[in-house]
């Protein structure tokens, strides 16, 4: 997996869950992320360009 394709990852995970102010995101299990989504986001990741 490509540095990109893993920042675009990491941005849709941040965009498209609510992490609480002053904490990291946690893992997913952890978190209790509906698998389904994780998986859309992880399909379908939000192109942003810089």
């Amino acid at each position: 997996m490509s540095v990109s394709h893993r920042r675009a990852i990491d941005s849709a995970r941040k965009h498209h869950y609510v992490v609480p102010c002053g904490h990291r995101p946690s893992p997913d299990r952890e978190l209790g992320y509906p698998p389904r989504a994780v998986r859309e986001a992880h399909k379908h990741p939000k192109r942003r360009t810089s």
